[in-house]
């Protein structure tokens, strides 16, 4: 899962931005907001990295749901930069070159972690279908069955 271990690199280098914060840096709400959740996401991601190898239904569920969550929030992110940007720049009136190359840009990147996020879904579902017949009892059971019903014929829950 290459993809995964790209994500994870990615938010660890929020700790960078922490370090800037700590250090006296100029950061933004946003930007200190973002830093501390690329942190903060790296945590569940390393964690679970693993067992998502290892093909482990439970745990591989929990991360194919953050993975998803964190695109979400990724892309709502870049909105964010991208407004706060623009409202920025809208004095120095950038050329049309300019912002259609970071429109090219920025649409490159979320077809890529479109694909990723594809790419990790399909992936655990397939384990997750491998495990259909198994009925894990207790805690685990009910957070299997609950991550399951947010999509069930995705998931082969049905």
């Amino acid at each position: 899962m290459l993809s995964s271990i790209f994500t994870i690199i990615n938010k660890l280098s929020g700790i960078y931005g922490l370090i800037a914060l700590l250090d006296g840096g100029s950061i933004s709400a946003l930007q200190s907001s973002m830093y501390l959740y690329s942190t903060s996401i790296a945590v569940p991601l390393i964690l679970l990295h693993q067992p998502l190898v290892r093909a482990e239904l439970l745990p591989s569920l929990i991360y194919a749901h953050i993975y998803t969550l964190d695109a979400v929030v990724g892309f709502v992110y870049s909105l964010l930069f991208t407004l706060a940007s623009d409202v920025l720049t809208q004095e120095s009136l950038r050329s049309s070159n300019e912002a259609g190359l970071s429109l090219a840009l920025l649409s490159a990147i979320w077809v890529t972690k479109a694909y990723s996020c594809y790419a990790v879904l399909k992936y655990v579902q397939k384990i997750s279908k491998a495990n259909r017949i198994r009925h894990s009892m207790g805690t685990r059971g009910s957070l299997e069955r609950l991550l399951r019903s947010t999509a069930p014929s995705f998931w082969g829950a049905d």
